[in-house]
């Protein structure tokens, strides 16, 4: 029997997810950085807006609302880069394919191939 698949960036993005769920730190950082990030950067915002008086210099205010600009983009930020590093690891179309006989079970990609016997 013969599994043929291509891999993608959606399984690529969920290895990853399951990836930083392997212990306690990373998942904590997986966490903070697509959850609590945005809503610190949310809170950072308003907290600019509500304090900013008409009479006031705006450029005190810059740094805490580009740090929540930043810190709201953060999920997108990540996504991004996780998409380049997806594209760097592809060499070729990406396509592979799993045999399984009665001895063995070989996995053969583009550049690389395995025997598992």
């Amino acid at each position: 029997m013969e599994l043929r698949y291509s891999l993608s960036f959606a399984d690529y993005a969920a290895a990853q997810a399951l990836h930083a769920k392997r212990s306690v730190l990373p998942y904590l950082f997986h966490l903070a950085s697509y959850y609590a990030f945005p809503v610190v950067g949310l809170l950072l915002i308003a907290l600019t807006v509500l304090t900013a008086k008409p009479g006031n210099s705006i450029q005190s205010h810059w740094i805490t609302l580009l740090c929540g600009v930043y810190l709201l983009c953060c999920p997108l930020i990540l996504r991004q880069a996780a998409k380049r590093r997806f594209k760097r690891s592809q060499s070729g179309d990406g396509d592979c394919a799993t045999t399984f006989d009665e001895n063995s079970i070989r996995v053969t990609g583009p550049h690389s191939s395995s025997v598992i016997e």
